[in-house]
């Protein structure tokens, strides 16, 4: 995204394996009986995944009473045989495994060839991708059930993502729309950790851009340490920021930043500005034009940075303004 790195994407399938086929149902007695009764009839194995210990033991019973005559094995986190239990199912000593994500990773089975997903809702998209790569390992069909209450209509956005990538190497792909949906968090907000309390959204910005650029030059030169120079700081009490109800994207709202920050002189400001009133409306918020006069006072006077062309790197001037 930012040029400092390729992507390579594997796609090449390992010899002989088959998409897994993603099939969303209704939980009831038909959808578990069609999905658990073809796996059973074709001699495989099955995992059935609920989310919640405490849920287990009556899921176990009532897949118990739809298969009276196959055996059924309980494995979570909390048994103090967990290793036996799985041992067991992997020996073939069980028909159905109730499990919790647990089977998520480490775990290959080649006999298991068919998946049911209890609340898939409630667990994560790449979480169920994972948990979906848990069969068709072997060269059999792999199925995924994943069950939902209520009617299809009801089915989020995550559900029907995994029905849509189910082809082979559609990791890639379920990974992009993962980071559509959740986003890539905010450097400066709560979403994620630390504090960034000393240091304004333009700064970072500015720092950030200047990294890029040595980063990016074919040869990478050691830089000699920067002047150490006392800095006047002049508070202004004004609130000054691009408001999130203005700019409501995290994403565009950082790009907002970088921009505003790196404006050069009073026109490029000037140009800025007249295109993010065009795309975000005008009159601008009490804070966003604050925040512009701001950078234009900056701009204006050289406040913040110096260029020190000799050694190629940005330093304090003797005068920052700070709200």
């Amino acid at each position: 995204m930012n040029g400092l790195r390729d992507v390579s994407v594997i796609t090449t399938p390992p010899e002989n394996r088959l998409p897994i086929i993603t099939k969303l149902g209704p939980k009831g007695n038909g959808t578990v009986r069609r999905a658990i009764g073809f796996e059973l009839a074709r001699g495989g194995q099955v995992f059935y995944v609920v989310r919640h210990i405490s849920k287990i033991k009556n899921i176990a019973l009532w897949i118990k009473d739809l298969f009276p005559d196959r055996r059924v094995i309980i494995a979570h986190g909390e048994c103090k045989d967990l290793e036996r239990r799985i041992n067991a199912f992997a020996e073939g000593k069980a028909d159905i495994l109730v499990c919790t994500t647990i089977i998520e990773t480490g775990i290959d089975m080649p006999q298991v060839n068919t998946i049911v997903i209890d609340e898939p809702a409630l667990l994560g998209l790449a979480q169920l991708h994972q948990l979906r790569g848990r069969v068709g390992r072997g060269e059999l069909q792999g199925y995924a059930w994943l069950l939902y209450e209520g009617s299809r209509n009801t089915v989020n956005e995550r559900l029907r993502i995994l029905e849509q990538y189910s082809g082979l190497g559609a990791g890639f792909e379920v990974a992009q729309k993962d980071l559509e949906l959740r986003g890539m968090g905010s450097v400066l907000g709560v979403e994620q950790s630390g504090k960034a309390t000393t240091m304004e959204p333009a700064d970072f910005a500015r720092m950030l851009a200047e990294e890029i650029s040595l980063a990016k030059q074919p040869e990478l030169r050691v830089l000699p340490p920067l002047p150490e120079v006392a800095v006047t700081e002049i508070f202004l009490p004004v609130d000054s920021h691009i408001p999130r109800d203005y700019v409501t994207d995290d994403h565009l709202r950082l790009e907002v930043y970088f921009q505003l920050a790196n404006a050069d002189n009073e026109d490029d400001l000037q140009e800025l500005t007249e295109r993010i009133g065009k795309l975000w409306g005008t009159p601008m918020p009490l804070k966003m034009v604050q925040f512009i006069n701001l950078i234009e006072m900056k701009v204006r006077f050289g406040v913040g940075s110096q260029k020190d062309h000799w050694c190629e790197k940005s330093y304090p001037t003797g005068l920052k303004i700070k709200n």
